[in-house]
């Protein structure tokens, strides 16, 4: 009979685990994000535009924060 334990093996490679904070890919896309909502935003005089940045950045914020929350989670 053929041995399948071999197809059960798992690879572990040095430094391609998930990155804290700062160094993901992930913060610094969030961060160009943020940066794209509130810069129109602070360039704008309307007050809804405003009120959208903030809500914007809210939400990014807040995304960001449930994304690690759920990757630290794992």
């Amino acid at each position: 009979m053929p041995d399948d334990s071999a197809a059960d093996v798992t690879v572990k490679i040095e430094g391609l685990g998930p990155k804290p904070g700062v160094r993901s890919t992930e913060f610094w896309l969030h961060v160009i994000a943020m940066t794209a909502v509130a810069l129109p935003a602070a360039l704008a005089d309307s007050t809804w535009a405003k009120v959208a940045a903030v809500a914007g950045g809210v939400y990014l914020a807040a995304r960001y924060g449930q994304q690690r929350f759920e990757l630290k989670s794992r």
